[in-house]
């Protein structure tokens, strides 16, 4: 169902809060994926917007980045320029590091390298979050719905185990906060690319109307992939209800903030 929480009056005393993974808190790693509150941007953006490719106020935005930097002694920057893609980037050092003027194309990033702070900016797609307990490495991927076709998440483990010698057994992946199946609607010819690749499970058809499960069919490839079950930890939080809590890029018609994805690999 849509359940829209407005209570926008009072965001602006509200303070900062993150989401983070039980399972992934257990094993180590600082993640976390920020809501929108405790920031300074005026609306539509209010009040902590991330995303330096909206139209709010830049100057806002790196007041609110440093905000979050502050609260958790790192720095939040985009490393890759996501494009709804299959690409994974992999950084096995800090001197790795793109150039912000030359960001390589990407949604997913990984790395084994202590202290890079690995981000990415979502409005609706999927946060995955990849952790490796044994060999210290973990990513980040951007699973829109073409990324999602095109098994970003099964790519960057690939990464994870070519580059670094992770194993399926102790891969771990939280799956964070964005748009659900509630209200991800979308058209037929999607539909049906979804259909053919994850089964009718992930389609439900409401009122004439196609809606997809990209948690759900997040889920399913990494099982696919050999990801044990019980490694997987799906938030259910959906951005597009939660309009206090999260931004959305489908219930806002594209005028709204980002939140930030960040997973660090222990120092």
């Amino acid at each position: 169902m849509n359940r829209h929480f407005v209570n926008m009056n009072s965001q602006r005393q509200e303070a900062l809060s993150v989401w983070s993974s039980s399972l992934l808190s257990h094993s180590g790693p600082l993640h976390f994926f920020t809501r929108r509150t405790g920031g300074v941007s005026l609306p539509p953006f209010h009040t902590l917007n991330l995303g330096l490719t909206t139209q709010d106020e830049p100057q806002n935005v790196r007041n609110n980045r440093k905000r979050i930097e502050e609260k958790f002694g790192l720095l939040l920057r985009a490393l890759a320029l996501q494009v709804h893609g299959g690409e994974v980037l992999v950084l096995k050092s800090a001197g790795e590091l793109p150039s912000e003027n030359a960001l390589p194309k990407a949604d997913a990033i990984v790395s084994s390298a202590p202290g890079i702070s690995l981000a990415m900016f979502f409005a609706d797609c999927v946060p995955l979050y990849l952790w490796d307990p044994v060999k210290k490495a973990g990513g980040l991927a951007h699973a829109g719905w073409r990324s999602t076709i095109l098994d970003i998440g099964p790519h960057a483990i690939e990464s994870l185990q070519q580059e670094f010698g992770t194993s399926l057994e102790d891969i771990q992946v939280a799956i964070g906060p964005s748009i659900g199946p509630c209200c991800f609607q979308v058209g037929p010819e999607v539909a049906e690319e979804f259909r053919e690749k994850f089964g009718d499970e992930v389609i439900e058809k409401k009122d004439g109307q196609f809606y997809v499960d990209l948690w759900k069919s997040n889920k399913l490839a990494l099982l696919k992939k050999g990801v044990k079950g019980g490694n997987i930890e799906l938030a259910g939080e959906c951005t597009s209800c939660r309009s206090d809590l999260y931004f959305s890029y489908r219930r806002d018609k594209g005028k709204t903030g980002r939140m930030a994805g960040v997973i660090q690999v222990p120092v």
